[in-house]
C-alpha cells in the first residue's frame, strides 16, 4: 500500500479503508486469486482454506493431551471418522500451533496426522501421540533436557 510522500497517516480512516480493500481484493489477475475464485465457485472448501491465507505462517495445528480425558475422546473420534468443523471446534482448547519439524526429524513420529477423508490425511492437523512430549506449563517440547528452571 503506497501513500503520497511514502507516509501512512494512522489517524486517517481512509488509510484503513484502502488497506482492507487491497487485502481482500480478489479481482487482481494473479494465478493464486484465479485458483481461489475457482475453488469458491466449486465450493471446494479444502482448496479455499489452502489458498486463502491472510498470513502465511507455515505452522501446523497439534492437538495436545492438556486434558487427557478430552484428548482421548477426540483421538478416538478422529481415528474412527474424519475431520469436521465440530471436531475442530472441540479440539481448539487443546490445540497449539507449531512450526513443523524437519521431515527427517524423529519428532514426526510423535505426530499422528488427522484424517480428512477415507484415504487422505490433513497436512496441517495432528495429534500429539507422545504425552511425555507435553508439559502443561511449557507446552510441546521435543528436545530432551528442556525443563523448567526452578529457583
Amino acid at each position: 500500500m503506497e501513500r503520497k510522500g511514502g507516509r501512512l497517516d494512522i489517524d486517517d480512516p481512509a488509510t484503513f479503508t484502502e488497506y482492507f480493500k487491497s487485502l481482500y481484493d480478489l479481482s487482481r489477475a494473479d494465478s493464486r486469486n484465479r485458483e481461489l475464485l475457482d475453488a469458491i465457485r466449486e465450493m471446494n472448501f479444502l482448496n479455499v482454506a489452502k489458498l486463502y491465507k491472510i498470513i502465511d505462517n507455515g505452522t501446523i495445528s497439534v492437538v495436545t493431551p492438556w486434558s487427557q480425558e478430552t484428548f482421548t475422546e477426540l483421538a478416538r473420534e478422529i481415528r474412527a471418522g474424519r475431520l469436521t468443523r465440530g471436531w475442530i471446534q472441540r479440539a481448539r482448547g487443546l490445540t497449539v500451533n507449531i512450526f513443523p519439524p524437519q521431515r527427517d526429524a524423529p519428532e514426526w513420529g510423535r505426530l499422528e496426522p488427522v484424517r480428512i477423508a477415507t484415504d487422505k490425511d490433513a497436512v496441517d492437523w495432528f495429534l500429539l501421540n507422545a504425552s511425555d512430549n507435553y508439559d502443561e506449563f511449557v507446552g510441546i517440547r521435543f528436545q530432551k533436557g528442556l525443563a523448567l528452571m526452578e529457583g
